[in-house]
């Protein structure tokens, strides 16, 4: 995402508790629309993520089970445990070092 002159990554992530605990695929982008989707709603009011994968965009419309304008919120509630979320790599990266939240995908990864 470039806003303002500057590059942030956006990453979707969750707790490994609620990625063990919903015992629900997770293999390609479609399968985000089964899991508990945290929104960052501050972008637009239409939940939507865009994966990006070798040059390609996928945006992935979907029902939120929870949406605000706060990434420290969303940050609390993925790490505990209630759904996935988007994150900027610089407020994920402490989560993902020390396994309180791991990446969804590793061959897509959303701006």
């Amino acid at each position: 995402m470039i806003e303002e002159g500057f590059d942030v990554v956006i990453h979707v992530g969750a707790s490994p508790a609620y990625l063990n605990d919903s015992n629900l695929p997770l293999l390609k982008p479609n399968d985000l629309l089964q899991h508990r989707c945290l929104y960052m709603n501050s972008m637009s009011e239409r939940p939507q993520w865009r994966l990006h994968h070798n040059g390609r965009t996928r945006e992935i419309d979907f029902i939120s089970a929870f949406s605000c304008d706060n990434y420290h919120v969303l940050q609390q509630l993925a790490v505990g445990g209630l759904g996935i979320t988007q994150l900027p790599d610089y407020m994920n990266k402490s989560q993902l070092e020390d396994g309180r939240t791991q990446g969804v995908r590793n061959s897509e990864h959303s701006r």
